[in-house]
């Protein structure tokens, strides 16, 4: 489904929950990260795409007598929350509206005055999948906001305001990369996104006959639980150990700044991982799809052992997938920030679905969990979808 028939299908539920018809819509793509994991922090190097699952959000001006307020609605939650707009001074929430009060914070802070709105969330895409359903929601509410208070930002404000929420509300102390990619996102490529630079160039995939597939553990995760943020922390003892970015460290050094165990593991994965990039940028533009494959495996192993993200159900949905190379898989590996989440593998477009479909029910018969692979290819990033898509 496109944003505009997402839009489209839900104007009418809308109208029912709020007695008015939506005026304004916004959306925003999620996303899936090829390789280069965890190393965004770290000013490193990464290879995401936005996919066609979106978020969409639906608006509509209210009058509001006395205080200018956010009322907010998911088809998720049967929940109306309220958000009351004030002078701006928001407070993290411990439902999932905290991401709307982190990016009006942030709005407020850059003089956006945003009116009062009914608004409704719906979409696609999975939540708690590894496929950054918050990233997007922050991008298409901050998109939506900005079109109801008449005004614009540069896409790096609009990343930097969708971070920050994450930082300071949401409680995850993320790098840039789910912004980037739902924001800069491009139909039919890929993006080497340099976090040091905040820049992304394009990176095109020659085969057309291969397709993407993401395979959800069905193990949600929570990047706001400690785990996450103690592996920034590492990360980070690591940068003061080397008085560098681990960018641009290599294992030489690393071994001789630190004999510690656990930072030697963590900080091998980003060296490494930084140059898998590199190498995968070159297999794609040379077509050696044994390369590619390879670099995902490798990816996922360094991710499992060194950086220690992943969980015993997305390690056995990489070794299943591994079963089917001679099939043409080309290659599988966790994708998202780990401790559940899903499984990207590239496989051939003409048995995707087959092949999809045998490793869910591998994946049952050893787990009990089912799931339902999705096909998913690189789409636009967030944007605004005309009025005359939904009337």
């Amino acid at each position: 489904m496109t944003p505009e028939s997402i839009a489209l299908q839900n104007a009418a539920r809308f109208a029912d929950l709020f007695a008015a018809a939506p005026t304004l819509a916004a959306f925003s793509p999620g996303r899936v990260n090829f390789i280069g994991e965890h190393t965004d922090y770290t000013n490193g190097l990464c290879m995401p795409f936005a996919i066609d699952r979106f978020v969409v959000v639906l608006g509509a001006l209210a009058d509001r007598s006395g205080t200018a307020r956010i009322r907010l609605r998911s088809l998720t939650n049967s929940d109306v929350i309220e958000i009351p707009l004030e002078d701006g001074a928001q407070r993290p929430s411990d439902d999932w509206s905290t991401y709307a009060r982190g990016v009006l914070f942030g709005l407020h802070e850059r003089g956006v005055t945003v009116p009062s709105l009914d608004v409704l969330v719906v979409g696609n895409l999975p939540v708690g999948a590894g496929l950054s359903s918050s990233a997007a929601l922050e991008v298409a509410l901050i998109r939506l906001f900005l079109k109801a208070a008449e005004q614009t930002l540069p896409d790096d404000e609009i990343m930097l305001i969708a971070q920050q929420a994450e930082h300071d509300f949401a409680g995850v102390p993320c790098g840039l990369l789910d912004q980037f990619s739902v924001v800069a996102g491009r139909e039919s490529q890929l993006l080497l996104f340099d976090s040091r630079e905040r820049s992304g160039t394009a990176v095109p995939i020659a085969r057309h006959e291969l397709t993407f597939l993401v395979i959800d553990s069905q193990v949600n995760h929570s990047l706001s639980d400690g785990a996450y943020a103690e592996r920034r922390s590492q990360c980070e003892q690591l940068e003061d150990l080397l008085q560098k970015s681990l960018r641009d460290a290599g294992l030489a050094e690393l071994e001789r700044a630190t004999d510690d165990p656990i930072l030697l593991k963590r900080g091998r994965h980003i060296i490494s991982e930084n140059q898998r990039v590199l190498d995968m940028r070159l297999a794609l533009a040379n077509g050696d799809w044994t390369r590619v494959g390879a670099l995902l495996f490798e990816g996922h192993a360094s991710l499992r052992d060194d950086f220690e993200v992943s969980c015993a159900e997305t390690d056995l949905l990489v070794a299943l997938a591994s079963d089917f190379q001679q099939q043409g898989l080309v290659g599988a590996r966790m994708t998202g920030g780990g401790f559940g989440g899903s499984v990207i593998a590239l496989v051939p477009e003409s048995s995707a679905d087959a092949l999809g479909t045998e490793i869910a029910r591998r994946y049952k018969a050893a787990t009990g969990l089912m799931t339902t692979p999705l096909k998913v290819t690189p789409a636009n990033g967030a944007g605004i979808i005309d009025q005359g898509a939904w009337q």
